[in-house]
C-alpha cells in the first residue's frame, strides 16, 4: 500500500510539473473575502514557519458583508512565499477540520516513513489527490530524502514550498491558535 501511495504522490507531482498547475477554484472563504462589499473585521497574525528559501505566515480572519452583517465567515489565510512566488490559501472552518486531520495523519505516519529504505519517501494526503471539487486548499506533505527531510506545503495544483527540518505538528499548532483566535470574535 505504501508503494502505491508513493506512486500516486509522484504521479500527481509530475502532472502538476508538466502542466504548470491544475485547475482549482477559490475556496468559499477566498471567494467571500474577495467579494465587493466584504470587509475583514478581524485579522491576527499567528506566527510563521521559515526555512532558508520559504516562509508561511498564518493569519486568523473574520470577514463580514457590509450590506448584510449576518453574512460572515471565519478562517485562516496561509501566505506562502519563496524566491519566486507568493501564494495565499484561505481555509474556512470546514476546510480547517480536514487540514487538522491531514496534518495529524502525516505526523503520525512519520515514524513508519522513516523506516523505509527508498532514498526518497513522501507522505501526503488523500484530500489533494483528485478531489471531487478542486479548490485552492492547502496540500501538506512530509518528505524524506538524502538531501533533506521536512514539511512541504502548497495550494492544490500549484507551486510547492519546502520547509526542511520542520514537521506537520508545527503547522498544526498554528492552526489551533488560529481557531482559538477567530472563535473569540
Amino acid at each position: 500500500m505504501t508503494r502505491s501511495f508513493l506512486l500516486v504522490v509522484f504521479t500527481a507531482t509530475a502532472c502538476v510539473m508538466a502542466s504548470g498547475s491544475l485547475a482549482a477554484e477559490p475556496t468559499d472563504l477566498e471567494a467571500f473575502v474577495e467579494s465587493s462589499g466584504v470587509t475583514i473585521v478581524f485579522s491576527q497574525a499567528l506566527g510563521t514557519i521559515e526555512s532558508s528559501d520559504a516562509r508561511v505566515e498564518v493569519t486568523a480572519l473574520v470577514a463580514t458583508d457590509t450590506a448584510d452583517a449576518s453574512k460572515r465567515m471565519r478562517g485562516l489565510r496561509l501566505s506562502m512565499t519563496d524566491n519566486s512566488r507568493l501564494e495565499q490559501v484561505y481555509l474556512d472552518e470546514s476546510l480547517l477540520a480536514t487540514l487538522r486531520e491531514d496534518l495529524a495523519g502525516i505526523e503520525g505516519g512519520i515514524p513508519e516513513l522513516e523506516k523505509g529504505s527508498a532514498p526518497y519517501r513522501v507522505q501526503g494526503t488523500a484530500s489533494c489527490w483528485r478531489p471531487a471539487h478542486p479548490q485552492r486548499i492547502l496540500c501538506p506533505s512530509y518528505r524524506i530524502g538524502p538531501d533533506w527531510s521536512g514539511l512541504t506545503l502548497g495550494p492544490y495544483g500549484s507551486h510547492g514550498f519546502e520547509f526542511p527540518a520542520h514537521r506537520p505538528a508545527e503547522l498544526a499548532a498554528l492552526v489551533e491558535r488560529g481557531i482559538e483566535a477567530y472563535s473569540a470574535h
